[in-house]
């Protein structure tokens, strides 16, 4: 396993509050990850800063947008949907002329999901 895939579980398991830290020292060993030699390290950390949802971590994921794998630039796609910033629409845009399929079906919904996010349903039906 990866340096920064095994850091960034091994955080995951520590006890909260045992350590102090910097807010921005929590993305460090996933956006660290972006850059590992083994692609599905980079898709792990890809995935799981998506799951985080934080902005802090927009511009990580959309260079990843341009990563060798596919896998990689599917996940990269996929997370800044979750995170739905309008920044990223232009690079997602962009995604859409990607040669893997699986890359331009991510790219597409997370278009989506930034132009019609899933919190304006909720007060639309409010």
């Amino acid at each position: 396993m990866a340096p920064a895939l095994r850091r960034a579980r091994s955080e995951a398991r520590a006890p909260r509050g045992t350590e102090v830290r910097e807010p921005e020292d929590d993305l460090t060993p996933m956006v660290a990850g972006l850059s590992d030699p083994d692609p599905a390290v980079r898709r792990a950390m890809a995935k799981a800063l998506g799951e985080g949802r934080d902005p802090r971590a927009v511009s990580a994921l959309e260079a990843s947008l341009g990563d060798p794998s596919p896998a990689v630039r599917a996940s990269a796609a996929e997370s800044l949907g979750a995170i739905g910033r309008s920044e990223s629409y232009a690079p997602l845009d962009r995604t859409l002329e990607d040669p893997d399929p699986r890359v331009r079906e991510q790219a597409a919904r997370a278009l989506r999901l930034i132009a019609d996010p899933p919190s304006t349903h909720a007060s639309a039906r409010g």
